[in-house]
């Protein structure tokens, strides 16, 4: 690089960003953070010293008075022992004797920030955080639309969804519980952003298709209609007319009385690759214990000379795993089979039951890729790996493609089952692709937000019109919120789901649920749910606002004493909201009453809103905002957290004790509970949208918008 002018432009950008490191943290710690483009982490060099050459005009470019003791041809770096706020660390180099190089790994560490070069243009990408700032529209909210940003987030591929039960059509959540439970948030959530997809997909549908739409015959299969079976001498397939919608029969041949079921094969490999993600849509009745279906597939792994993985992944009429498991629950089993290096199988208990009210109904809307990913995951999690787990999960781990080669369908008795709908087709955007892609994105949506209104509407508590929570919430080691709880937050954003639902299918069971629901808003939380004992009693989520009779507050976790969750209780007024306007539609016998309960909701909202104008300002932090204010309440400061403080650096100067620094880091975990830089950008979300529910308090929603926008670009309050 000695005949070009890149060293020397590269070392001025460097310069220029040790300018503006010194300009955001202080003149104190300027001397530490000088990046070096990561030479340090991103070379197999030893960091000794690393040498560049440069023509000697550039050296008339060095810092005045700095007599260098190196050639006058050779930009030196030496190792430096980094000594920062008490702790060891390396990655610390100095520059030809004079200025200091760190490595950006300590600053995003130490200062929270994120980055990367782009090598191609030598430049080093500096932001206080990788979330894209929201985009807002200026459209009036409704009550009866998309729900906020919903209709462009994918809640299936979150990190707590656990799985997507194949029985019930909702998600299973890992989160307080690794072993998994039906969370209410996370469910309303999930029927909201399906709920929301569709509306922004009939939205799409008003306009023209893109010039680069595909032909019909590539992104959708009717797998009943379109593919000959293979039929096996022990199965029969019968389909009274091959129309798209019109039942077709499987079962088990009569005179094979040796078979134990039959197999149905469909070759799905003119179709091997759909483009990702491929869904499936399958409508089915009358099965029976033990009928299944199975996607015999392909995973081409990241590595180039790594074996592709052969992979079945099967939706079956039962509760338990027939074979060799890695991990079985009442959800779903992982195991090996010898045509199958990973057998992932989907428990449909419901249909293999006699007591079931389902008659055998079998209904499945599944996106194939996110149940092989969520598999594989679940697999990386277990913690007693064998030597095969362990090499399937090398080969498995970042595939690139996933291949179908052939769907089994399997009838475990002669009187077999029928399907009405058998439908693979491609992921992506709603205005992409034909017609008949469209109306099979917009049943397989509509089943889902469907799903998770009807799962709410069946675990309604009928006595207290709560949600209840299956899992325990730790705050600290003494404040614990034992399963049985509610939430504001996932009362408010179910009211929200119930509401839309109720407008679109007319149904007044949602309504009448939704209304139910605001009971626990008008209850004090029993201060005998404090602490560790029991369970609790009658779901309540309504507070004061550190005790002041004229500031009621709604909480997400519902604990004594409060934490005050500023997004949680936004959400619960969100729903409020949209039950306060909504517009009764047909004649029904309690109608009077559901007239009544709306009223009441527009009281709830509007003394939740006036809490909200007041406190507000409060959970303004100077350079973010706060999560929560448990750290108004010495119980929670005082009591131990029970998460582990973990150092950002590996050790310790001798200087500074351990126990010392271990003491205020974990004093620190008790609050304040700054927002994350994700939560950051809901609560801007929040006010964007509060700007257009509450325009009275216009002033207040869009100052605090533009301060806490700002905060997202480095900017932080002023000091004395």
């Amino acid at each position: 690089t000695s005949k070009s002018a890149a060293p020397h432009r590269f070392t001025v950008s460097l310069k220029c960003a040790f300018d503006n490191v010194r300009s955001l943290c202080g003149s104190r710690s300027s001397l530490w953070f000088f990046y070096f483009c990561r030479l340090y982490t991103r070379t197999s060099w030893h960091p000794s010293i690393l040498s560049i050459k440069k023509d000697s005009a550039q050296l008339m470019s060095e810092r005045p008075g700095v007599q260098l003791q190196v050639p006058p041809d050779v930009v030196s770096v030496h190792p430096l022992t980094c000594l920062i706020n008490g702790h060891l660390a390396s990655g610390c180099f100095l520059f030809n004797n004079s200025s200091p190089l760190v490595s950006f790994d300590l600053l995003k560490d130490w200062f929270e920030v994120v980055g990367h070069v782009e090598l191609t243009n030598r430049t080093l990408v500096w932001r206080q955080t990788d979330d894209r700032c929201p985009q807002f529209d200026d459209q009036p909210y409704d009550p009866t639309g998309t729900y906020l940003e919903f209709a462009s987030v994918n809640t299936e591929a979150r990190r707590h969804v656990m799985l997507i039960s194949a029985d019930s059509n909702v998600p299973v959540s890992s989160q307080w519980d690794p072993k998994g439970h039906y969370y209410p948030i996370q469910i309303a959530q999930f029927g909201l952003n399906y709920f929301s997809q569709l509306k922004h997909m009939q939205l799409a549908s008003t306009i023209p298709p893109s010039s680069g739409a595909k032909p019909e015959s590539l992104d959708v299969f009717d797998i009943k209609t379109d593919i000959k079976p293979r039929s096996t001498h022990s199965a029969i397939w019968k389909c009274l007319t091959r129309a798209p919608g019109r039942p077709c029969l499987f079962g088990q041949a009569h005179d094979d009385v040796t078979a134990t079921a039959g197999t149905i094969v469909f070759d799905l490999s003119p179709y091997a690759r759909i483009t990702p993600p491929p869904y499936l849509f399958l409508n089915g009745t009358s099965w029976h214990a033990n009928s299944s279906l199975v996607f015999r597939l392909t995973l081409r792994p990241s590595g180039s000379w790594d074996t592709p993985v052969s992979v079945e992944l099967q939706y079956t009429c039962s509760s338990h795993f027939q074979g060799s498991t890695f991990f079985s629950n009442k959800w779903w089993a992982f195991g090996h089979t010898d045509g199958a290096a990973l057998k992932v199988i989907y428990f449909l208990p419901s249909c293999a039951s006699s007591a079931s009210h389902s008659r055998g109904q079998v209904l499945l809307a599944r996106n194939l890729l996110e149940d092989v990913v969520k598999a594989i995951r679940a697999l990386q999690r277990l913690r007693d790996q064998s030597p095969r787990l362990k090499l399937l999960l090398h080969l498995a781990d970042g595939f690139t493609s996933l291949t179908f080669k052939s769907a089994l369908l399997t009838a475990s008795a002669p009187t077999g089952g029928s399907i009405s709908d058998f439908l693979l087709f491609t992921g992506g955007p709603a205005r992409q692709g034909s017609v008949r892609r469209q109306e099979a994105l917009r049943r397989f949506l509509e089943t889902r937000f469907l799903a998770a209104s009807d799962w709410l509407v069946g675990n309604l508590d009928q006595t207290d019109g709560g949600w209840r929570v299956g899992a325990a919430r730790h705050f600290t080691d003494q404040l614990v919120l034992q399963p049985g709880w509610c939430s504001a937050m996932g009362q408010g954003q179910a009211i929200s789901l119930l509401v839309r639902v109720y407008h679109y299918t007319r149904e007044h069971r949602y309504l009448r649920s939704a209304v139910r629901a605001l009971a626990p808003f008008m209850r004090p939380i029993p201060s005998e749910d404090a602490g560790s004992e029991g369970h609790a009693s009658v779901c309540a989520v309504r507070t004061h606002f550190l005790g002041q009779p004229g500031l009621p507050w709604f909480e997400e976790y519902p604990i004594i004493p409060s934490v005050f969750v500023l997004n949680g209780f936004i959400y619960s007024l969100i729903g409020l909201f949209d039950l306060a306007h909504t517009s009764l539609e047909g004649v029904s016998p309690d109608q009077e009453e559901l007239s009544k309960s709306i009223g009441k909701s527009d009281i709830l909202f509007n003394e939740g809103l006036s809490t909200l104008v007041h406190v507000l300002p409060l959970f303004d932090s100077g350079s973010g905002s706060f999560y929560d204010l448990r750290h108004l309440n010495l119980a929670h400061s005082l009591n131990r957290p029970t998460r582990a403080f973990q150092p950002p650096l590996s050790s310790l100067a001798e200087n500074s004790p351990l126990d010392y620094l271990q003491g205020l880091a974990d004093l620190l975990q008790s609050g304040p509970n700054r927002a994350r830089w994700q939560y950051h950008f809901v609560h801007l979300r929040q006010l964007k949208t509060l700007t257009k529910m509450a325009p009275q308090h216009a002033d207040l929603w869009k100052q605090t918008f533009r301060r806490w926008l700002a905060y997202t670009r480095g900017f932080r309050s002023l000091h004395n």
